[in-house]
């Protein structure tokens, strides 16, 4: 199946008729309502926090020195970034909040399309899809079957420890290490750019957009390398 048109495919996405090898996102209003009270809760603690204290400390603060002076600028810098950015991100989710019909995710089997407000589209066909890369995770270790599996009875009980598989124990472990993901990109290939799909939660949890976007180009993958054989044979 060829690649359609970005047009095209968020027309299909937003009849609500799209195929059952499409997934499609919109925005989550009840996501970004949660997040606005959260980052609203953050900013009134800031802005409590840094009011008080900029008015205790401004009168004398120029006339300090050394370690203090730094002490102190520090504690208001902070505060400031705590109350100040907050509010940017309260301002910020508000505005999506405000355009979500604006915003779609959608990943075909040929296709990947996100469109944002003010007429923003972008379509990368999933062929030109590499290093998908889901930042701020440690992804669990490839190989997490031991390499003793199959060396014999004697090699660990044939991948044992405890009673329990090695490449479970490896892989249990491989999971505590992963951290919450900050955001999920991919290179397009056609102009080496990275593409950043998302930076939070807002369609849909970023290992589950990952694992899909994965599933699709490893699909595609496939599909290519069985086509160039057929020719070839």
């Amino acid at each position: 199946m060829e690649s359609m048109n970005a047009e095209g495919i968020l027309a299909t996405a937003r009849s609500g008729h799209a195929p059952g090898t499409w997934t499609v996102w919109s925005l989550r209003r009840n996501f970004m309502r949660n997040s606005i009270l959260r980052w609203s809760l953050l900013m009134l603690i800031g802005f409590a926090f840094f009011i008080p204290a900029l008015i205790a400390v401004a009168p004398t603060y120029l006339s300090q020195r050394g370690f203090s002076f730094v002490i102190t600028g520090l504690i208001i810098i902070a505060l400031a970034a705590l109350a100040f950015g907050s509010l940017s991100i309260v301002v910020y989710d508000c505005w999506r909040l405000a355009h979500a019909n604006d915003y779609w995710l959608v990943i075909t089997p040929d296709d990947y399309v996100k469109a944002e407000p003010r007429g923003k589209v972008t379509h990368v066909p999933i062929e030109n899809i590499e290093y998908v890369t889901l930042k701020g995770v440690k992804r669990p270790i490839e190989t997490v079957e031991t390499p003793f599996v199959d060396a014999g009875p004697a090699a660990f009980g044939r991948g044992m420890v405890f009673g329990l598989p090695i490449g479970r124990i490896v892989d249990r472990a491989s999971r505590r290490r992963m951290a919450t993901p900050t955001s999920l990109a991919f290179l397009d290939n056609r102009t080496n750019r990275e593409v950043v799909v998302a930076t939070d939660n807002a369609f849909d949890d970023l290992s589950a957009i990952d694992y899909i976007l994965n599933m699709q180009t490893e699909a595609k993958r496939r599909q290519l390398m069985n086509r160039s054989r057929s020719r070839s044979g």
